[in-house]
Order: structure tokens, then sequence, then C-alpha cells
């Protein structure tokens, strides 16, 4: 009789979890499964033999060996573990089909075992799998790797949209709108949500400037600063249910080019909350972010005194952006201050390569030393050349 130790841990995990077998002691199972690998118990002395079958998986023991490892447990770890029953395998008739090899050590084990997977009908077999799931792996891989680059496009894409400073914007129809909201907390049976307390909107076009500034009749009480509400700067502030909000978005969005966000994350989601839904239901509106743009352009070196501040307040002063900072965290406010923002950015972005004067002083010297060392003269001499000719074309045009 011959026993397969071929995934011997897993058969005796599978015993256990269909409850037809149990230990003593549970903490002895990682120590037992430990113990029962072949490596080990060739290196512990108690196997000098193994048997291979052309056709099944290596390697089986004979029936005295496993006995005998059986009783080893039962010392060591004084668990009974019924290791014949586990592994027993109905082919006593395939004596001839099987290869008695005798191995002293770990490494002659690994050398029979790898000459049996090239050479064994069970090894070519195995090998075929192994090659497949390589193949499919692969090909998963492949495919993950190309949905994450795809992924990170996109974004990229998104990201380069929302920050571009390139664009003309004054011949589009922009608005700029600012939230502000109370976060419920959720629970098991209900998600967070953005509950709107306030809601500011800054247009401009061609042609005309306009401000707006809304509660939310449901829940703007549920603000904690409330004085804030009050101190609307551009306008009178009017009060709007979230049904009546959302009907004056769908007009509105309907007739702009450009929506205008601070970090537009939150307020996309709180829209959503209401039935406002930017990107399903207005997919030509283009959406831009100064914090996006501050991050693109900006972020990476020292603008005024900060490095890589991204809040309003910050970046309305390092942009020159005149506002009172007791009236913020007014949506209406922020709506205004948010796109007088976008434009100083703007004008920022496009000035910021521009040398200033004494650059120009400075690269102009350095053409005229350039210059005069192709002739071999200083320059003042080169100075006084082009001086003395400019004299006499000035003199030539005099007489004339």
């Amino acid at each position: 009789m011959w026993h397969n130790f071929y995934k011997i841990q897993d058969e005796i995990l599978k015993e256990i979890k269909s409850k037809n077998l149990s230990l003593k002691n549970f903490s002895n199972l990682g120590k037992i499964l430990k113990f029962l690998t072949i490596e080990n118990l060739i290196k512990e002395n108690i196997v000098d033999k193994v048997f291979f079958h052309n056709d099944h998986p290596p390697c089986f023991l004979e029936n005295n060996t496993v006995k005998l490892i059986e009783k080893k447990i039962e010392d060591n770890f004084s668990e009974s573990i019924p290791l014949s029953k586990i592994t027993k395998k109905e082919i006593t008739n395939e004596n001839n089909n099987f290869i008695q090899f005798k191995v002293k050590n770990e490494e002659e084990y690994k050398n029979v075992f790898n000459v049996f997977i090239e050479n064994s009908n069970f090894g070519k077999k195995y090998k075929a799998e192994k090659e497949e799931k390589r193949s499919i792996a692969e090909k998963n891989q492949k495919a993950h790797l190309e949905s994450v680059n795809n992924i990170q496009i996109k974004k990229r894409k998104e990201f380069d949209l929302k920050s571009n400073l390139n664009a003309d914007f004054s011949h589009l129809r922009i608005a700029c709108i600012d939230l502000e909201f109370f976060i419920s907390k959720g629970n098991i049976n209900k998600k967070r949500e953005h509950e709107i307390t306030e809601l500011g909107i800054a247009y401009v076009s061609e042609h005309t400037k306009r401000n707006e500034h809304f509660l939310i009749r449901e829940h703007y009480e549920k603000k904690r600063n409330r004085e804030k509400q009050e101190m609307f700067n551009f306008g009178k502030t009017n009060i709007l249910t979230e049904v009546q909000a959302k009907k004056y978005l769908d007009v509105f969005l309907k007739n702009i080019d450009i929506l205008l966000f601070h970090e537009n994350r939150e307020d996309l989601l709180a829209l959503k909350g209401i039935g406002v839904d930017i990107k399903k239901d207005y997919p030509n509106i283009q959406i831009i972010d100064t914090q996006l743009m501050y991050k693109r352009y900006f972020g990476e070196k020292k603008v005024g005194n900060i490095i890589g501040g991204e809040s309003l307040d910050v970046l309305l002063d390092n942009f020159g952006v005149k506002y009172k900072k007791s009236i913020l965290h007014n949506a209406g406010n922020d709506a205004e201050y948010t796109l007088q923002l976008l434009f100083a950015m703007k004008n920022k972005f496009e000035n910021k390569f521009e040398p200033k004067v004494t650059d120009k002083i400075e690269n102009a010297f350095k053409i005229i030393e350039e210059y005069a060392k192709e002739k071999g003269v200083s320059v003042l001499e080169l100075i006084n050349e082009r001086y003395n000719k400019q004299e006499k074309k000035l003199s030539v045009k005099n007489k004339i």
C-alpha cells in the first residue's frame, strides 16, 4: 500500500474544516503542518525512500513509513492524526508504474523531483497547466496595467481640462458656484449626505456680470456661523427650497460655457444630492478649478509667502485679490472672489514668463559682449564705432 503525500497539509485542513478531524490543542496545527513536509521528514531521518508514479503527483510513501510518521506526531505533539486514512489512494494494482528512489537529503529529493517533472506523464500535464496559468496571469496582468494606464490617462486629461490657464476666457460665459453645506452623519441605513445651506453664484460674460446668493430653506438654519449668511456683499440674499434651487440651476446651467469651482469634489457631490448631476446632465459644460490651477502652475514653486497653500483666502492674498476676510464662507461672496481669483491667476500666468526690465538690459549687454568678442574688439570700441556711424548718417540727412 502506498500513500500520496502530495499537498498533505491541504488534505488535513480539509478534514478539520469538514469536522472529520479535530485536535486537542489547535496551537499545534501550524507546527504539525510544517513538520509534515517531505523535505522536513527527510531531514528528520523519518523518510529515506520515496515512490513516484508516472500518472500521479509526487510523492508516495510506504504504509509502514506513514505509520511511523503518525507515531512521531503523537510523540512530538500529543495529537492523533490518521494519515493512513487521509492519504490512502486506490492504486495498489499499479505496482509496475511505481519507481522507488532512495534519498539522503533534501537536495537529492529535489533532483529526483525535477527529473520526474521533466519525464513523467503527470509532469508534462503539470507543466502544460502551469504554462497555461502563467499565460493567463500575464494576460490578466497586461489587461490590468492597460486598465490602470487608461484610468491614469483619463484622470490626467480631466486634470488638464480642469486646470487649463492657457484657455481664452474673454469670450466665454463663465459661472462660479460655491456651496455651504452641512454633512449629516451616516449610519447603517443611511449614507452621509451633504445638506446644502447656501448657494452662491458669480457669473460673467462678454457683456454681463451678475451675482446671486440663496439660502436653502430646508437646511440653512443648520449652519454653525449663521451670521455669515447675512453678509452677502454683492447683492440681495433670497431663500429657495431644494426643488426651486434645482429648477433654477437647470435653466442657468444651460446657458453657460464654463463652470468654476474652488475644490470641486465636495460641491459636485452636494449638487448631485439635490438632483443636479453636472457631468451627466450638462456634458457641454467645461468644469475648471482654481485649486487645481494653482497646483498645476504655481504649487511647486513659492508664491508670495507660502509653498503649496490652496485655501481660498491664502490664494487671494498671494494673487493680490482685495477682499474682506470677515465675509468669507458666505457662498455668494466666495463665488465672486473665486471668479476674481481665476482672472488674477490667468494674468499672473500670462505674465510670469515676461523678463523684468533689468533682465532685458542684462540680456542686451550679453549680446553686445558676444558680438564684440566675434569682432575682436572691446565693447567700448564697438559702441564708439556704432555711434560714429550713426552720427555720419544723421549728418548726411541734415545736409539733404
